[in-house]
This record gives structure tokens, C-alpha cells and sequence, in this order.
């Protein structure tokens, strides 16, 4: 299982869960909610996770979190929704160096699932029309995944 380094900064409560919620006009997955309440977002460590689709691993360096300088999930989403055309039912909760996300869809909108987002394209597979690669149909489920060797 992954662990993470660098969590909890700032440490937050159930009303900032509530309120990024309302700013998003979403519902987190129950899972999702407890890492957020837990652990805020941070580097996962063991940080390698294959998305099977693509046969290839990735490296996850960052989760996003509520409030956090420079990975504030409200502010990443709002930018990636902006410059890159996310749907709105989907949130990125962490990327990758290449500046790839892993998006979560909202539990308003049906089952959870996870994707990686080769939003730069750099996967053979990835196209205009299809860049988007199932991962996990749960939070719980991604953290599983994570693997120490590249």
C-alpha cells in the first residue's frame, strides 16, 4: 500500500472538505474524502503506477489536497478545467512530471473511476479524440496500484 510524504500541510476538517465541495459543485467518493481528511494530498510513496492500457508506468509525484501552496485542488482544477477542457465531472487530485493528470469523475456522476490524462500526448496511443486511460474504478482501488519499481 502507498504511503505519503509531505501530507497533511495544512491539516484540514470536514466544513473545508464541505466547502471545496460547494467551490467544485461536486461530491467526493466517501475514500476520497477520508485521504483528504487524513492526509491532505502529498508525494505517494512507493510512486509508480502502471495504467494498463497503456502498458507503461508512470511516475505519480504529487496528490493534490485542500489549501495546499502550490497543489490547491480548487485552484489546479480550475486551471486545468480553463486551459485543458476537463469535463466538468472529473477533478485531477495528482500529476505526473510531465504535467499528466490523474482525474477522479465525482460521485454525482455515477461510479468514481480514476484515468490517467495524457493531456500532453506523450503515449503512441493517446490522441485529439482519445487521451484518457481507465486506472482504478475506486480511490481505494488507485492506491492498491502503486508499485517501487519503475
Amino acid at each position: 500500500m502507498v504511503s505519503f510524504a509531505n501530507s497533511n500541510t495544512p491539516e484540514i476538517k470536514e466544513a473545508d472538505v464541505q466547502r471545496s465541495e460547494g467551490d467544485l459543485g461536486l461530491i467526493f467518493p466517501l475514500d476520497y474524502r477520508r485521504f483528504l481528511l487524513n492526509f491532505n494530498g502529498g508525494n505517494p510513496v512507493p510512486n509508480y503506477l502502471l495504467i494498463p492500457d497503456l502498458n507503461e508506468k508512470v511516475v505519480v509525484e504529487c496528490f493534490l489536497g485542500i489549501g495546499r501552496p502550490h497543489f490547491d485542488l480548487i485552484k489546479w482544477t480550475a486551471e486545468v478545467r480553463h486551459s485543458l477542457d476537463l469535463p466538468d465531472e472529473f477533478i485531477p487530485i495528482a500529476f505526473d512530471p510531465g504535467g499528466n493528470n490523474l482525474i477522479m469523475k465525482s460521485a454525482d456522476y455515477g461510479s468514481p473511476e480514476i484515468y490517467y490524462w495524457d493531456s500532453g500526448r506523450h503515449f503512441n496511443l493517446s490522441t485529439d479524440d482519445e487521451n484518457a486511460f481507465f486506472v482504478a474504478d475506486s480511490f481505494t482501488e488507485l492506491l492498491t496500484k502503486f508499485d517501487a519499481t519503475p
